[in-house]
Order: structure tokens, then sequence, then C-alpha cells
């Protein structure tokens, strides 16, 4: 959209994989994180410097490409010298560090407890069983879980949960499927919480 601007684009079509995204994006949804509320105001602001211009979801495959690209920018040394990206320093909004007074305890906590200062269950079998459950996890920016069979997994709690079903089961292109399935698929995307099992 930045380039669009410069360019002074008449009309764009943008495409996304993302439902939400698109219905945030498209005023459908209210974007209530703290994060996508502040990046949605740079975009609105460059939607409004084109005057045709339509915010349209495709599923993801067909969003292969832009994929492709942007796995490829990661390796920018084996680019091509044609192809031209922007390498950001920082984050494109910044985000004010807010400090956590009310501490809401979910599944995560006792194994975060765990690893970081070493608290554990009086009762000693349920000491013993946390520990040899904590040591499927490890901390690295979060609780991430270490598996045979797929990815390392990002931990989340009950509202980033929420928000996975939703853009899971609600994409244009998901459809309704049981809960193992979609228990499956989130995992497929990298998520994990306690109840998906």
């Amino acid at each position: 959209m930045k380039l669009s601007r410069t360019l002074r684009v008449q009309d764009l079509n943008i495409y996304i994989d993302s439902q939400i995204v698109v219905k945030q994006t498209n005023g459908e949804y209210v974007a209530k994180d703290l994060i996508l509320e502040k990046y949605q105001a740079p975009v609105q602001s460059y939607l409004a410097s084109i005057p045709r211009h339509q915010v349209l979801q495709i599923c993801r495959e067909e969003n292969e490409e832009a994929d492709t690209l942007s796995k490829l920018v990661r390796n920018s040394s084996d680019l091509d010298c044609s192809v031209y990206f922007e390498e950001l320093q920082k984050p494109y909004v910044e985000v004010e560090e807010v400090m956590e007074i009310e501490n809401n305890k979910n599944w995560m906590t006792p194994f975060i407890n765990c690893m970081e200062k070493g608290e554990l269950p009086e009762d000693k079998g349920k000491a013993q069983r946390l520990r040899a459950k904590a040591a499927k996890f490890f901390l690295e920016e979060g609780l991430h879980r270490r598996t045979f069979s797929s990815p390392i997994l990002k931990c989340i709690g009950p509202k980033e949960a929420n928000y996975c079903l939703m853009e899971v089961h609600e994409e244009i292109c998901g459809d309704h499927m049981s809960a193992k399935a979609l228990a499956h698929k989130i995992i497929r995307q990298g998520y994990y919480w306690p109840t998906i099992h």
C-alpha cells in the first residue's frame, strides 16, 4: 500500500488469506486487539489515498506465491538482484509496553512457575506429574511445546485460543468440521492448548 500511494495507483485489489484482517479492514469487524488496532490506522490512511480499492479474501492455497516470496526475503542473500524489498529495522507501528497489573492465571501458569521459579505443588505425586509434563515444554518468548510428529507448538491461553478458533474455523474456505479435525488443523498452524486433545 505504501508503494501504491507513492506510485499514485488509482485502482488496487488487495488479496489476503485472513478473514479477520479482511473484515477488520473493510469495517465488518472491530479490531479489539491493541496491535491490530494500531495497524488499522495506517492501513485506512493508505486506502483513503487510493480512489478505487478492494480488500478481498482468498483461501490460503491461492496465497502461496506471496508466502513463498515472504520466505525468500528471509534469505535475502540468495535473492536475484531484480527482487526489491524493504527491510524494516523495527515494527511498522510502535506498541507501548504495558505492565501487567492483574495476573490472570491459566493452564500455562504451573509450567511457567515450575520452569522459572522451581515452584512445585506440595503433594509429591502432583509435583512428580508436573515435572514429567513440564519436560515437554520450554520457555522462549513464551511457552512452547515439543512434539515428535509436528513442529514446535506455541502455547496459547483462552483469549488467543478463541482468536485462533475463529481464524481457522470461520475463514471463507473453512467448513464445519468435527472437533478432532479442527484440533488437528490448529496444530498444523503451530498452536497448542490442552483442550484441543
